[in-house]
C-alpha cells in the first residue's frame, strides 16, 4: 500500500476557497485554477479526503463556538 500523496499548494488553496466561496466558479477564481481543474480534483480520492476533513473541522469548530456562546456546554 502506497502512502497518500500530499496535496499541492494550489490544491490546498482550492480547499480553502471551496470553504469560503459560494460557487465552484468563485472558488476556482480565488484559488487561481480553472473550473475544469476544480471538477477534476474533486474526483481525486486524496483531494476528497482532505476536503471532507477540512469541512468537518470547520463544522465542528462552528458547533463548538455556538455551544460555548449559548451556554449549552457543561464545563
Amino acid at each position: 500500500m502506497s502512502a497518500p500523496r500530499k496535496l499541492g499548494r494550489k490544491q490546498e488553496a482550492l480547499i480553502a476557497s471551496l470553504l469560503t466561496e459560494a460557487t465552484h466558479a468563485a472558488a476556482a477564481a480565488q484559488a487561481g485554477v480553472s473550473e475544469a481543474t476544480v471538477q477534476r480534483w474533486l474526483h481525486l480520492p486524496e483531494f476528497q479526503t482532505a476536503y471532507r476533513q477540512a469541512r468537518r473541522q470547520l463544522v465542528e469548530c462552528a458547533i463548538s463556538q455556538n455551544d460555548c456562546h449559548s451556554g449549552t456546554l457543561n464545563g
